[in-house]
């Protein structure tokens, strides 16, 4: 597995795929500091980079993309997914505690995860128990389990945490 940092929008793509599987999470533009990148570009221009950086994924993976974003910019990507044809395969979504708190409105805690592209995984490798194994002990119940429900939850790291990293 490689690591490929850097601006996406930047690399040479003939240097980076084919790859088999891209996992894509981009920055929120929230005016939040990566590693020598500033967060806060004008909504016009982050709407072009997050468009660009969904089909530029696409582009250099021959399998399954998970592209993960702030739902603040749903409609740009699903526009996106539209305009260049995408394939949509399933819309999942991330639930974390510790959403960034919110004085006026709700405090997010969900993020899109789009599956794109190619419906290729491993479901034996995913699987998990069902309800019908563990809470009801119904015999008709899937030996090995069943794929995992597309609302995913796991923790976020928070900017206080020991697992939080210089780069997002």
């Amino acid at each position: 597995m490689r690591l490929i940092r850097g601006k996406f929008e930047e690399l040479d793509l003939s240097e980076i795929g084919p790859v088999d599987l891209c996992i894509a999470d981009p920055p929120d533009n929230v005016g939040k500091g990566y590693d020598g990148y500033q967060d806060r570009l004008p909504r016009t221009e982050y709407r072009r980079l997050i468009r660009e950086w969904l089909r530029r994924c696409c582009e250099i993976t021959n399998g399954p993309v998970f592209f993960t974003f702030s739902e603040k910019w749903l409609a740009d990507v699903e526009d996106a997914i539209r305009e260049y044809r995408l394939r949509l395969i399933q819309r999942c979504w991330w639930f974390y505690s510790f959403g960034q708190c919110a004085r006026s409105r709700y405090t997010p805690c969900i993020r899109p995860v789009y599956w794109l592209n190619d419906r290729r995984i491993f479901p034996e490798r995913i699987r998990v128990p069902s309800a019908r194994q563990v809470k009801y002990n119904d015999k008709r119940a899937r030996a090995g389990g069943k794929m995992p429900d597309n609302l995913w939850e796991f923790s976020r790291v928070c900017g206080t945490f020991h697992e939080k990293r210089k780069w997002h």
